[in-house]
């Protein structure tokens, strides 16, 4: 149904035999109403400002849940159009409207992992959230953290300035079911902080003070009047939950191979006071207990990259492991 609607707006578009948007002698040619998208910073409404950390939804993840908002302050409204095929890839097109009443459609995006359970948009990178380091005088650092926002709908949550030329009284777009989606011009889509991927990850990063940076359109994929009002800042102040897996000795955020294989490096060692990398057990000594450890939490956490776990080790890992010495049960080396 979305792909014959889809061919329906394209041939009516078409009629003309000179394509859309193309004016004859002595005609004046249409004018594109085109979106601007900006991001809504507001103390009062807790747009960026405030916050919540989420350490349940990634295991081993510390994740700065916060609210945002894209404000259309353009002369058009942005409005975007989804076609989903059988094998869950999806086109995303813009919908430009002019002003004689016209509207010239536009490939924005294709993307191959749509998620066919929302049964609706999949926009990938429509917005970026950032943490930067606050240099001396509040200066903006480097990128600490960065996440993409994958949108799953559009419509005229809240009204932002019903004054702007064009902005309609009324919400237009107020469903994320319906095709075309869009923000009216005046109009806002409004993210709350529970919403899917409406997070940064602060997982290991030191308390203190960050900019929390929004970034529309971060790809440029989306036609606009003005690209380069799309980025806005605010200053926040973190506490950062310690979200440490025991027997995850590299700070990944998963206990798998790789920390197995630190203790093996190290097995036997009498390390430095302090120094935890390969002493989860935390006794200055290499052995059994940080073996044990690790065993212990196999596969807890989330693999780096990854939504599920690794498998664990078979049997013939534990018997090599057993016919190498490494479990003893008791120290071998005298301190």
């Amino acid at each position: 149904m979305r792909a014959g609607l889809l061919c329906i707006l394209v041939v009516s578009a078409c009629l003309s035999p000179l394509g859309p948007g193309i004016a004859t002698a002595g005609e004046i040619p249409p004018t594109p109403l085109l979106p601007d998208l900006i991001a809504w910073e507001d103390a009062v409404r807790g747009y960026m400002h405030t916050g919540t950390f989420d350490t349940t939804t990634i295991p081993g993840k510390a994740l700065w849940r916060f609210t945002a908002a894209i404000p259309n302050i353009g002369d058009g409204p942005f409005e975007i159009f989804e076609v989903t095929h059988p094998n869950d890839t999806q086109d995303v097109y813009q919908n430009i409207h002019d002003d004689l009443g016209g509207v010239n459609q536009t490939l924005i995006g294709s993307f191959p992992d749509a998620d066919p359970a929302f049964g609706h948009l999949f926009l990938v990178g429509l917005a970026q959230y950032n943490l930067r380091e606050v240099l001396p005088g509040n200066g903006v650092g480097d990128i600490v953290s960065t996440h993409d926002k994958t949108s799953f709908g559009l419509v005229d949550s809240v009204s932002y300035d019903l004054g702007l030329p064009g902005a309609p009284a009324t919400r237009v777009y107020n469903s994320a079911n319906i095709n075309p989606l869009g923000v009216s011009v005046g109009w806002a889509d409004l993210y709350t902080w529970q919403l899917p991927g409406q997070w940064v990850d602060a997982t290991g990063l030191p308390d203190g003070p960050y900019w929390l940076e929004v970034v529309i359109d971060p790809y440029n994929l989306v036609h606009e009047t003005d690209d380069t009002n799309n980025t806005t800042r605010v200053l926040i102040d973190l506490t950062i939950p310690d979200v440490s897996i025991d027997g995850d000795l590299n700070a990944d955020g998963f206990v798998g191979i790789d920390d197995l294989n630190i203790v093996l490096a190290d097995w036997n060692q009498t390390i430095p006071p302090g120094d935890p990398l390969a002493d989860p057990s935390d006794d200055d000594f290499v052995g059994i207990d940080d073996l044990n450890i690790v065993l212990g939490n196999w596969n807890a956490g989330t693999p780096p990259g990854e939504s599920g776990n690794s498998p664990e080790p078979g049997s013939a890992g534990i018997l090599l492991l057993l016919t190498a010495g490494w479990f003893i049960p008791h120290r071998s080396t005298v301190r």
